[in-house]
């Protein structure tokens, strides 16, 4: 079973998490998403915690998808694919 991260902050992102998580052939390791402190950089942000729960997905919060701990986070996962949204 591939498994897989996810990388995003908006609506899409959230409907992608959601099918992943409930895809019986895949699993949602790890959900990257923007700092609830930045989230007015978007006017479309949603908030990924509750699904990351609720899909058992390990969720990391960050304000650059690029930066070293960032990338070290999604190293860790060990995931298959990653998705960004």
């Amino acid at each position: 079973m591939p498994n897989a991260a996810l990388i995003g902050c908006v609506g899409s992102t959230e409907l992608a998490a959601r099918v992943l998580a409930n895809a019986p052939d895949w699993s949602l390791d790890l959900i990257v998403t923007l700092e609830e402190a930045a989230a007015s950089r978007h006017s479309d942000f949603v908030d990924l915690a509750d699904v990351a729960s609720q899909s058992g997905a390990a969720l990391f919060r960050t304000l650059n998808s690029n930066n070293l701990e960032c990338l070290r986070a999604i190293e860790d996962a060990q995931v298959d694919f990653i998705f960004v949204i």
